[in-house]
């Protein structure tokens, strides 16, 4: 993957006839761009994921006064050490201040999470002491409850991406998918589809 990366930003450069003075690079230092950058020998800049996103929005709209964004995405590396993903920032790029959030979840699983809806509405549900849900089915021995309350393979995340996968669960019973945001375009498939309305 880290070749295939390395590979485009090649033929890009070849393609454009560019050469790169500074990189800008997520601030998460997992992403594969971020190992590129750190490797390179250019000057480099981090960027917190969803500050990029508030930024790309602005410009793109050519927008140069202060603003109040709403940047509701997956899961991305915020301040502190946080993992973010349902964010509202105000000010202008290179400039944003977080001003509001969603309620983070502490969440059980690592990497297993966004592929597994059910474990974001186990969240929340364990969170909440709510008891209309039944998990036996997914965690029969109650491993993953039991991680969950001694906060073992846990992170705590304030993305839009795992709320939207707890009611894709909780909708349309879907506790696996095969890659990240697929339970979120099925439950928004059976919302956008029109419904028979029985008569009364």
């Amino acid at each position: 993957m880290q070749a295939h990366f390395e590979k485009c930003i090649s033929d890009f450069q070849a393609l454009y006839h560019v050469h790169p003075q500074r990189i800008l690079c997520d601030s998460h230092p997992g992403y594969i761009s971020s190992r590129w950058a750190k490797g390179s020998e250019l000057p480099t800049t981090k960027v917190l994921h969803h500050h990029a996103h508030a930024s790309a929005w602005a410009l793109a709209a050519e927008i140069s006064t202060p603003s109040l964004v709403f940047v509701w995405d997956g899961t991305g590396l915020g301040e502190n050490g946080e993992m973010w993903g349902g964010e509202v920032f105000c000010g202008t790029p290179g400039n944003w201040k977080r001003v509001a959030s969603l309620a983070p979840m502490k969440l059980q699983g690592g990497n297993k999470v966004p592929n597994q809806p059910w474990r974001s509405a186990a969240s929340l549900v364990w969170g909440t002491n709510f008891t209309g849900i039944d998990f036996k089915p997914f965690d029969p021995q109650q491993l993953s409850y039991n991680a969950w309350q001694n906060e073992l393979n846990c992170h705590v995340s304030s993305s839009m991406g795992r709320l939207f996968d707890a009611a894709a669960f909780a909708c349309c019973e879907q506790s696996e998918v095969s890659y990240e945001g697929q339970a979120p375009m099925m439950l928004e498939s059976v919302a956008s589809t029109p419904s028979k309305v029985m008569p009364i």
